[in-house]
């Protein structure tokens, strides 16, 4: 099973773009990962590991759908440029998307930080319960889990078939609060979603000091 991972990056928030790397490459996971990072500027990064890709558009939806377009892997893993992957994350993603035959849509926990990446509190997201949902055998809790289970981009991993199927509808979403319910929603006909209480990101709020 091959790995994307697609890190969207707004030019007003650059200044966060290494930490988000950093902690791709720190992933505890034995293989090369494809790494594409789609931005709304220009940029002479060089890393022949990395391919970046320039959109000519600040809204997230047509950059998560341009990374998608370029990508090749089996599941495709988002990252915003503000936000922190903890090293076990994609160890994780491939165990989970290996055993779950059908897999289309995975989404775990996050601990919400200040700018510095101190937690505001040590408390999970509301979904501190493991949630899932079979489109198929209409088996599951479809109700738990949205809208609630589905928040923050950069806890969320699909199928390439669900990534596929979203592109269309990607590049017409101008608003980063829905993108993650919208991507949830397409997987939805694609698979089976689920939902994990394991903290795998740091959900950072730009600008917002701790005390």
């Amino acid at each position: 099973m091959d790995i994307s991972v697609i890190i969207t990056v707004h030019k007003k928030r650059k200044q966060y773009l290494f930490q988000a790397l950093s902690s791709v490459k720190s992933q505890k996971l034995n293989k090369k990962l494809e790494t594409i990072i789609v931005a709304d500027f220009e940029s002479n990064y060089n890393d022949n590991e990395i391919k970046w890709v320039t959109v000519n558009n600040e809204k997230l939806g047509p950059k998560i759908a341009a990374g998608i377009e370029e990508s090749h892997g089996d599941v495709i893993a988002l990252l915003e440029d503000d936000d922190i992957w903890l090293p076990k994350k994609l160890a994780f993603v491939e165990e989970t998307f290996k055993r779950i035959k059908g897999l289309s849509f995975l989404h775990h926990s996050y601990i919400t930080t200040f700018d510095n990446l101190i937690p505001i509190s040590k408390k999970l997201t509301n979904c501190y319960k493991r949630f899932f949902y079979d489109p198929i055998k209409r088996e599951g809790q479809l109700k738990s889990l949205y809208p609630y289970c589905v928040t923050n981009n950069s806890s969320i991993a699909i199928s390439r078939e669900a990534a596929i199927s979203a592109i269309d509808g990607l590049k017409k979403l101008n608003r980063a609060p829905g993108v993650d319910r919208f991507i949830f929603m397409t997987a939805i006909t694609e698979g089976i979603v689920l939902h994990e209480p394991k903290v795998l990101t740091l959900y950072r709020r730009p600008g917002l000091t701790s005390i």
